[in-house]
């Protein structure tokens, strides 16, 4: 008898609890009944996927003053003026920016 996939829903929060959480793929397949081979597996094909294609459709680097200008707005309301990104709640440091912003 061929066994059933495992559910998709279920392997993209296991990533996402192992990235967000740093739970671990023991932990995973104690909460899931997945084993943490599959986990893992996904994992790494999941991180392949959003490199290669999810990542540049998704995130987009400012690249003139007016694009520059209307993220920092967002971040000034935030408490961080001067900021124009972030990334896992990390500020990003641009150092020799061509333009002054």
């Amino acid at each position: 008898a061929r066994q059933s996939a495992s559910p998709m829903e279920l392997l993209l929060l296991g990533t996402l609890r192992y990235l967000g959480r740093g739970w671990t793929f023991d932990d995973l397949e104690e909460s899931t009944a997945i084993s943490g081979e599959v986990h893992c597996v996904f994992f790494h094909a999941f991180i392949d996927f959003g490199s290669d294609f999810l990542y540049n459709k998704h995130v987009i680097t400012p690249s003139n003053y007016h694009n520059a200008t209307t993220h920092m707005e967002e971040f000034t309301e935030a408490g961080l003026p001067g900021a124009v990104g972030s990334t896992d709640a990390t500020h990003i440091v641009t150092e020799k920016v061509e333009y002054n912003i």
